[in-house]
């Protein structure tokens, strides 16, 4: 899928990729370990024992190697962020617990650099224009990337296979550069307490907020002066310049709630559920193409923007949590959670937030009709699995490593998603603590440039595939009191 296409941002959004607080990368569905063990379940946050304020920083590395075409080049993209800033206050009680908290925590980080460059003598990113319904149609006619295919003006072709025997041309030099992130968090409150002797409970309400950027640049050049002609102008094309810009935000509610028990001393379970929520989207756009001719003129240059901000949701499908945590067992302390997740329920409305004439909404929702069966065929419902074990190894000094297991959530990236991490917490003072910790993933994946039409009128794909790895380092500071 086309990182920009609606299905996938549909994942982008509702895909928790981190914990912006250092010391919640451990399971916490059976213990509390941070501000952001919350997330997993806000019952957890009553085991914390104190109260304490959180801030942490992360810087998140990603690099990219791109196969296209015969061709391996690689792209890279680093940056520092807020991880989290909250609180959690432990009201004195003569039995029992009771904690409240609040504050931001970073939920999801994506940064995405991608660069892909070969020969295509198979196709071109201008038969993908052709389609009447394609947002380019128009900017590929007015700019000669697309023209009239015969004399008498009766259909629309490729301008670099007009002249050509029908379903053939000489080839194209392609140049991509494409970058996109998402970043998102949640601004929260919850609140746990000991309902019972060994019985927590707790709840969590959360505004999330979050932005979506992506842009591209895709070049298509004549190095080989292949089209050498006078048919536009009295020039031929020399290269087609597309570029496109998408800025989303988005925003919603999150609500959770769970409980943990204590089995026996040294022993919890836990769960905890997710709310179904709705994901409120506002989305800009920007396309242009420009067009240069062999004979160095003033290129053709046409653009389209978004006339105002396009308002759709998504609707997220709820997350049960299950976990067990094994507490000061030899000196280690261990940690286990399933998360399950349908994605098959994820849904597009384009209609709701939308002021639209009734004949534009037929053809809206038509279109999302066919969107939303894309992801009911497509995605799946999966469970993820995370593993953490910690150690302290003195009165100021604890380490703890987790592992986290993800299958693929579509049928079209089948790559599962594997993430090691590790940390560890240095009590400075009595009041004071710093937490750090890292975080790898190397997976291999896919990704589209372009769809089109061929000359038998199926629907073809070209992609390009890559290996992506991922490093991120989070530093916290505590202070306890």
């Amino acid at each position: 899928m086309s990182p920009a296409s609606y299905p996938n941002l549909a994942l982008e959004f509702s895909n928790q990729n981190m914990n912006g607080n250092p010391s919640s990368f451990m399971p916490s569905v059976a213990n509390g370990y941070g501000f952001g063990s919350y997330l997993d379940n806000p019952a957890a946050m009553a085991l914390l024992g104190g109260s304490q304020f959180s801030f942490s920083l992360y810087n998140q590395n990603t690099k990219t190697e791109n196969f296209y075409l015969g061709n391996d080049i690689e792209a890279e993209q680093s940056v520092t962020k807020l991880g989290d800033l909250g609180f959690v206050y432990n009201f004195p009680t003569k039995q029992g617990s009771f904690i409240i908290g609040g504050g931001y925590n970073r939920t999801s980080s994506a940064n995405n650099a991608f660069r892909v460059s070969g020969r295509n003598n198979d196709n071109t990113i201008t038969d993908s224009f052709l389609d009447p319904d394609s947002e380019y149609n128009e900017l590929a006619f007015q700019t000669y990337a697309i023209d009239w295919g015969d004399v008498d003006s009766t259909y629309l072709e490729s301008i670099f296979r007009i002249g050509f025997p029908p379903g053939t041309f000489p080839g194209i030099d392609q140049e991509a550069d494409i970058k996109y992130s998402t970043y998102m968090g949640e601004y929260s409150f919850f609140a746990a307490t000991e309902f019972r002797k060994d019985l927590f409970l707790g709840f969590s309400a959360s505004y999330f907020t979050g932005e979506y950027t992506y842009r591209r640049d895709f070049l298509e050049y004549d190095s080989q002066n292949d089209y050498d002609g006078t048919f536009i102008e009295g020039s031929d094309i020399d290269n087609i310049l597309v570029h496109d810009e998408v800025d989303v935000d988005v925003q919603g509610g999150k609500y959770r709630a769970g409980l943990v028990y204590k089995l026996f001393s040294g022993l919890n379970i836990g769960a905890s559920y997710m709310l179904p929520a709705t994901i409120r989207i506002s989305e800009d756009y920007y396309s242009s193409i420009e067009t240069t001719l062999d004979d160095g003129s003033e290129p053709f240059f046409y653009d389209i923007a978004s006339d105002g901000s396009f308002r759709y949701r998504i609707e997220q499908p709820g997350k049960l949590k299950i976990g067990a945590a094994l507490l000061d067992f030899a000196g280690f302390s261990v940690s286990a959670s399933a998360e399950y997740i349908d994605y098959q329920d994820t849904e597009i409305d384009f209609v709701t937030d939308s002021d639209l004439r009734l004949v534009d909404e037929v053809d809206i929702r038509a279109q999302q009709e066919s969107l939303n069966n894309f992801m009911e065929d497509n995605y799946e419902s999966v469970t993820n699995f995370k593993i953490g074990v910690g150690k302290k190894l003195d009165d100021r000094t604890g380490i703890r490593a987790a592992y986290s297991y993800r299958p693929a959530i579509s049928k079209l990236t089948p790559e599962d998603t594997k993430t090691y991490s590790v940390g560890f917490d240095l009590k400075v003072s009595d009041g004071f603590l710093i937490d750090v910790s890292g975080h790898y993933l190397k997976k291999d994946d896919r990704s589209e440039l372009y769809n089109y039409i061929d000359f038998n009128g199926q629907p073809q794909s070209t992609t390009f595939e890559f290996t992506k790895q991922v490093l991120k380092i989070q530093v916290g500071l505590k202070i306890l009191f």
